[in-house]
């Protein structure tokens, strides 16, 4: 489940590595998460998303399916 450390600093990559089911929430979004380990900030604003609104959407699907497997 998600942490406490788990934010808009966190990188894009560990994301979806701690919790592979969000792939396409990112897919969807057009969110890169192999952006060479940038923040989830930085990969939404690229992306033309609102980063506080994706990353409740995010933590929502982790909490909905549960942790990752991996």
């Amino acid at each position: 489940m998600p942490t406490d450390e788990d934010n808009l600093e966190t990188s894009a990559t560990d994301w979806v590595i701690d919790h592979p089911q969000t792939t396409p929430l990112f897919d969807r979004h057009g969110v890169d998460y192999s952006c060479a380990g940038k923040s989830l900030r930085y990969a939404c604003r690229q992306a033309g998303v609102e980063p506080e609104a994706f990353l409740a959407e995010l933590l929502a699907m982790i909490r909905a399916n549960g942790p990752g497997t991996n």
